[in-house]
């Protein structure tokens, strides 16, 4: 059954509450209570979600009777209706207003899609191989693009434009170490390089127009840490892998060799940020790969 949408703080756990307020999940979780709350985050997320569009639809209602009523007035002015035309002018920008408010206050409370479509799903899938006596460790941050974030500022010249500043944000999204059965560690990560370019410029008439372009970098990164020192099959790595948008990796870490795999996206925008997410199923292939690569039986040493 879909999951149904959570509209009201007070319909949320603490658990849950305290992670939007707060914008971080952290600390040392089982499997089945991060599920649970992940899920809970899910609902949360899918219900501002709906009350996005809705004020989207509302912006734009209002923005056109916002225009409307100004027309309006000069009509009515004719007939000596002023005032109607006064108050169906101050009644669609009222409701303007209101509808911006909204969208403001819907921001502060919106999480990362990448939770629900990517996080989520991926603990789900592996949650039959985490081992349930062990502790997740989580540091995840919810708090999507600010300015808190934001790594340089500058000015990149005038491009197509009279001026334009390139601004980056660096957002380390999620970081988890799974204990799995097996005794490995399996450890997942997702970070986000987030470009904006905001350009301006005057036309003939002295107007001034500026451009917003985004382009949002998504990192998967997957390692699998080894209970005992084993011997790869590294010679096999290189064709399990995409060299255009992958990269495989073999470090000795406290006396084991750790297999790393990293996949990378891009998506862009414009106006808006990037609402471009890493499929979850990429994310589990990460580990299937990872694992195809460990040796067969004798192989460890």
């Amino acid at each position: 059954a879909a999951a149904k949408p959570l509209n009201s703080l007070n319909d949320l756990t603490p658990a849950a509450r305290q992670a939007i307020e707060t914008k971080k999940i952290t600390g040392n979780w089982n499997s089945k209570g991060l599920l649970k709350l992940l899920s809970e985050l899910q609902r949360w997320d899918l219900g501002v979600e709906e009350r996005k569009k809705a004020a989207d639809k509302r912006v734009v209602t209002f923005g056109i009777a916002s225009v409307a009523s100004v027309f309006l007035l000069f009509f009515l002015v004719s007939f000596g209706l002023w005032y109607v035309g006064l108050l169906a002018v101050a009644g669609a920008v009222t409701g303007l207003v209101m509808a911006f408010r909204a969208k403001k206050a819907l921001r502060a409370v919106d999480i990362p899609d990448e939770f629900r479509l990517t996080v989520r799903p991926l603990l789900k899938q592996l949650s039959q191989d985490i081992d349930p006596n062990e502790k997740i460790r989580v540091e995840c941050d919810l708090s999507g693009v600010a300015d808190t974030k934001i790594k340089t500022s500058k000015n990149i010249g005038k491009l197509s434009y009279q001026s334009a500043t390139l601004t980056v944000y660096e957002d380390p999204l999620c970081h988890l170490r799974l204990p799995l059965l097996d005794g490995t560690e399996a450890v997942f990560s997702i970070d986000n390089t987030v470009h904006k370019v905001v350009g301006t410029k005057r036309n003939a008439r002295g107007k001034t127009k500026t451009k917003t372009k985004w382009k949002k970098v998504t990192t998967l990164t997957a390692s699998l840490v080894p209970p005992q020192r084993i011997n790869w099959e590294v010679g096999k790595s290189q064709t399990l892998v995409d060299k255009q948008t992958e990269k495989i990796t073999f470090a000795e870490k406290k006396g084991v060799m750790v297999a790393k795999l990293q996949k990378h996206y891009s998506f862009k925008s414009m106006g808006d940020d990037p609402t471009g997410i890493a499929p979850s199923s990429d994310a589990t292939g990460l580990f299937v790969r990872l694992y195809a690569l460990r040796p067969a039986a004798g192989g460890a040493r």
